[in-house]
């Protein structure tokens, strides 16, 4: 269900599961149905969402002036959260399969969910990410500040672009080489001493 006028706000209705309350310039959002499981709420002014209902587990909040997500469902397996003022995201459902975390201010991303798939946190402030879960198979972090990648776990990964990143220059010819697979590229940075692997972090 999409509203497209402010006035509609009081009447929305119980037993719906998605909902569409994009472009309205709300600062708050309105009482929310519980039986809701997708919202979209971007290009809005919100700086915090509260309340959310307790089943949802698709979430596209881009586009607003959030500073914090620390009350989010324990349900929710799909967040979108692009071009917002966050600094952390600290406090995510365990359930997270996908995070798209583009054009924030996160300086760090500690305690990622062990069963994240999909990570795209590119445009931020990162210098580091470490521990990120062996499940993933898409990571996209272009455009951060990274000195280090532990990545040497990531055993399922599909798809990696760390483009543009303060990485030694050895690292970065690794990861331009169109040649190799990913597999092929993460051997190669354990072997060079360029990643952390096992207890030893290797990377300075």
């Amino acid at each position: 269900m999409q509203i497209t006028k402010i006035e509609d706000l009081n009447n929305i209705p119980e037993g719906i599961t998605e909902l569409d309350i994009s472009f309205l310039e709300l600062t708050n959002l309105p009482k929310l149905p519980q039986s809701l499981t997708k919202l979209n709420c971007l290009n809005n002014k919100l700086t915090s969402l509260d309340n959310l209902p307790n089943g949802l587990t698709n979430l596209i909040c881009n586009y607003n002036q959030l500073t914090n997500l620390d009350n989010l469902p324990p349900s929710l397996t799909i967040l979108r959260c692009w071009n917002n003022k966050l600094t952390s995201l600290d406090n995510l459902p365990s359930g997270l399969t996908e995070l798209y975390c583009v054009e924030n201010q996160l300086i760090s991303l500690d305690n990622l969910p062990s069963g994240l798939t999909y990570l795209n946190c590119s445009y931020n402030k990162l210098t580091s990410l470490d521990n990120l879960p062996q499940s993933l198979t898409i990571l996209h972090c272009d455009r951060n500040e990274l000195t280090s990648l532990d990545i040497a776990n990531c055993d399922k990964l599909e798809d990696l672009n760390c483009r543009d990143n303060n990485f030694p220059e050895e690292m970065v010819t690794i990861l331009d080489d169109k040649d190799l697979t990913i597999q092929e590229k993460i051997n190669k940075l354990i072997e060079g001493c360029l990643i952390p692997y096992g207890n030893s972090f290797i990377l300075k």
